[in-house]
This record gives structure tokens, C-alpha cells and sequence, in this order.
């Protein structure tokens, strides 16, 4: 199955643990033998790792969850 996994909110430069756990989930994934393209808000080497893609979305026109209004 080909998995296309949007972070958009995500750095993956950060040591953060949504950072963490989004690359850990799209590195088993990967090693589980699926094809995976991680599209993500912000990261310094926005090369594959760990046998996925990784492509980053540019800020200026990311979505961003800033929480429920009241």
C-alpha cells in the first residue's frame, strides 16, 4: 500500500516528540515494506530516511492547527 503521510505542523530538525514519533511511525512503515512520502512543515534535510521520502510544504501557505475556538 502507498502511503502518502501529511505533518504539515511537524519539523522533523526538531528533537520534539511529535517529530519522534511521526518519523518512527513512517520509518516502521516503511520497513513493513510500504512505499511512504512524509510531506512536512519544516525540516533542514529534506532527504528519505530510514527507507521513506520526505518533501517539505512551505510555510507561507501550510495549514496549522491552533486549537477549537470557543
Amino acid at each position: 500500500m502507498r502511503i502518502l503521510f501529511f505533518a504539515l505542523d511537524i519539523d522533523l530538525s526538531l528533537p520534539r516528540g511529535d517529530s519522534i514519533h511521526a518519523f518512527s511511525l513512517a520509518s516502521a512503515l516503511a520497513r513493513a515494506g510500504h512505499p511512504v512520502h512524509m510531506v512536512v512543515g519544516s525540516a533542514k534535510d529534506a532527504v528519505g530516511s530510514e527507507g521513506f521520502e520526505v518533501s517539505v510544504h512551505p510555510d507561507e501557505s501550510d495549514f496549522r492547527i491552533h486549537g477549537m475556538p470557543a
